[in-house]
């Protein structure tokens, strides 16, 4: 996860809505994140994958 870019963009968009909810929350991750000293690759094994989820072994049937 680019984490400064993810910080530039809730700025950014708090610069034009002070109260939106979830640019303060991805805002509060990535400055936790860069508090933290982490460039992202750790955090990126944090996130919920995007793989499908395997399937059961039916043992043939």
């Amino acid at each position: 996860m680019d984490w400064q870019r993810v910080r530039k963009t809730a700025q950014a968009l708090l610069g034009v809505d002070a109260n939106n909810a979830d640019a303060k929350s991805f805002l509060s991750m990535a400055e936790s994140v860069a508090a933290a000293g982490d460039s992202g690759a750790e955090s990126e094994n944090a996130m919920p994958s995007r793989r499908e989820p395997r399937r059961a072994k039916t043992n043939g049937v």
